[in-house]
Order: structure tokens, then C-alpha cells, then sequence
């Protein structure tokens, strides 16, 4: 009996120090990538989607503005913000416009030069700009904002809902990938580890 095992057990640990080390890697990656994915899913795309409604506000900027101070995002279609596209605009994917009352709030434009291609009146997500945000627009995008510009506000014109439904459709995809990412691994290296 004992020679018997001795020989199954010996296969078992053979195979255990061969490709255990790959099963852990890769539950350990799999299930945090999915448990990353599921929080970002349901915490943060769910929320947002369902805090849109069926179309956007028409506001006027004013009225965008204290809404967003407040501390939350405004989905709005602008009815009396008008702004000229200076040849700056050209270059960068940036600008500032100015909002009644002399404040200048950030626009985030799809792409370089798409200001000239804004549709009328100029809808989009008005929101604060979050503390890391404003760093990265100082240090790395090279914008200069000054203390009367706080609460900084920013006026995203390719943001909405849209933005949210395609989360809705690709972090379902990302889980089930984290999830069954050991046995892809295995149907892909089953073939060098049975050697």
C-alpha cells in the first residue's frame, strides 16, 4: 500500500512545485482585477449612469454654475454661453471660457482643435474639479489658475451619459475575464506544463 502511494504522491508534489507558483499568481491577479473592476462597476458607473437624466438640463450658465459650486456634476445644454475659439484653442484640447459674475471655468474639449466644432448651445458635464485634478492641470498641462478661479469648476463637453453606458458594457467583460483568468492560462500553458 505504501509503495502504492508513494509514487502518486510523488507525481502530486512534483506537479505542485511545478505550476502552483502559476495558480496563485494568477488567482491572486485574476480575482483582485475583478474585485477592482466590480468596485469600479458598482460604485462609481452605476451611480453616475443612473444620476443622469433622459436628456440634458438647458441652463444658462449662471444657473449651471451654482449648481455645480454646490458640489455636483450638472449635465446641462448652455443656452446663453457663447465663446470665440482664439488660435490658442488650435493647439491644446484646454481652455478657459468665462462664466457670468467673471469666472473662468476649464473646458475640456474631445480633441486639439475641437472648438471649432462644438455643437450649439454647447452641451456637456459641468463639475468641481477635484483637488488632484486642479495638480494636473497646474503641473502638467501648464494652466494658470489663480485663487479667484476656486471653487474651479470644469466644463467636459464630450462627458454624459454615453461615457457611463460604455462602462456598463466593458466592466461586466473585464470581471468575467479577471474571474476566469486561471483556467485561460491554463488552456493556453497546458501544454508546456504537461511536459
Amino acid at each position: 500500500m505504501k509503495e502504492g502511494l508513494e509514487p502518486l504522491a510523488w507525481r502530486f508534489w512534483r506537479r505542485l512545485r511545478r505550476r502552483s507558483w502559476m495558480d496563485l499568481a494568477t488567482d491572486v491577479v485574476g480575482w483582485c482585477f475583478a474585485l477592482f473592476c466590480s468596485y469600479f462597476l458598482f460604485f462609481t458607473v452605476l451611480p453616475e449612469y443612473w444620476s443622469f437624466p433622459d436628456h440634458p438640463s438647458a441652463m444658462t450658465a449662471d444657473e449651471a454654475a451654482r449648481a455645480a459650486e454646490s458640489g455636483r456634476q450638472v449635465w446641462v445644454s448652455l443656452t446663453d454661453l457663447q465663446w470665440n475659439c482664439d488660435p490658442a484653442a488650435k493647439r491644446s484640447d484646454l481652455m478657459f471660457v468665462n462664466f457670468p459674475g467673471g469666472r473662468r471655468v476649464v473646458v475640456s474639449l474631445p480633441r486639439k482643435g475641437a472648438c471649432w466644432d462644438l455643437p450649439e448651445p454647447p452641451t456637456g458635464v459641468l463639475h468641481p474639479a477635484s483637488p488632484r485634478r486642479r495638480s494636473h492641470l497646474e503641473r502638467n498641462r501648464g494652466l494658470k489658475i489663480s485663487a479667484e478661479d476656486e471653487p474651479l469648476l470644469e466644463f467636459c463637453t464630450y462627458c454624459g451619459p454615453e461615457n457611463s453606458r460604455l462602462g456598463l458594457l466593458i466592466l461586466p467583460i473585464f470581471i468575467l475575464i479577471g474571474l476566469f483568468l486561471r483556467p485561460l492560462v491554463r488552456a493556453r500553458y497546458r501544454s508546456g506544463w504537461s511536459r
